[in-house]
C-alpha cells in the first residue's frame, strides 16, 4: 500500500489535519520546509503517532517526485525514499530496524543536543506504528508522478 495523496479543492481536509494536531508543512513556505524544522516535525509525528502532511496548495500540478523529495533530501540523502517506501505490512522503511545498530533508521535523524526530547525512551512502538505521511493538494490534477506514487483520496464538497 502507499501513503495517501489528498486531493481537496475545498481545503477541508487540510483544515481537519491542522485542527487534529497534525504537522502540516506548506511546501511553498521556505520556513516550513527548512531542513531542521522538517526534521523536527517528522520526529515529533513519529513520537506522537501523528500525521506529517505536506501541503502543495493549488500548485500540485507542477510538483513532481524530485521536487517533492528535495526538502527531505536536504535533511538527509534518501530520506524521502525511505519515508515513502512501504513494506508489505504498510510501514515506512524509515521505521525498519537496522541490524548493525539495532535501532530504527529514523533515530539517525536525532541530533546529540535533542536527546532530551527525542531519545529512544520517548518513542513507543505502538505510537510509531500509527504514524502517517500525507501529501495534500487543492489542485484537481496533480502531477502524474504523484498520482502513481500515492493512493488517491479525493474530497468532494
Amino acid at each position: 500500500s502507499k501513503w495517501p495523496l489528498l486531493i481537496d479543492p475545498s481545503d477541508c481536509g487540510r483544515k481537519l489535519l491542522l485542527y487534529a494536531g497534525c504537522s502540516v508543512a506548506s511546501f511553498w513556505r521556505p520556513e516550513d520546509m527548512d531542513p531542521k524544522r522538517l526534521r523536527i516535525a517528522l520526529l515529533s509525528m513519529l513520537r506522537a503517532g501523528g500525521i506529517l502532511a505536506v501541503d502543495l496548495a493549488l500548485f500540485g500540478v507542477g510538483v513532481d517526485r524530485s521536487l517533492l523529495a528535495s526538502p527531505f533530501e536536504q535533511v538527509r540523502p534518501w530520506l524521502f525514499e525511505e519515508l515513502v517506501a512501504r513494506s508489505a505490512e504498510g510501514r515506512s522503511r524509515l521505521l525498519e530496524v537496522q541490524a548493525s545498530t539495532k535501532r530504527a533508521r529514523f533515530h539517525e535523524l536525532v541530533e546529540k543536543d535533542e536527546k532530551k526530547n527525542f531519545g529512544l525512551e520517548h518513542f513507543d512502538d505502538e505510537r510509531i506504528s500509527k504514524f502517517k505521511f500525507v501529501v495534500v493538494t487543492a489542485t484537481e490534477r496533480p502531477h502524474k508522478e504523484l498520482l502513481s506514487m500515492f493512493d488517491i483520496v479525493r474530497v468532494v464538497a
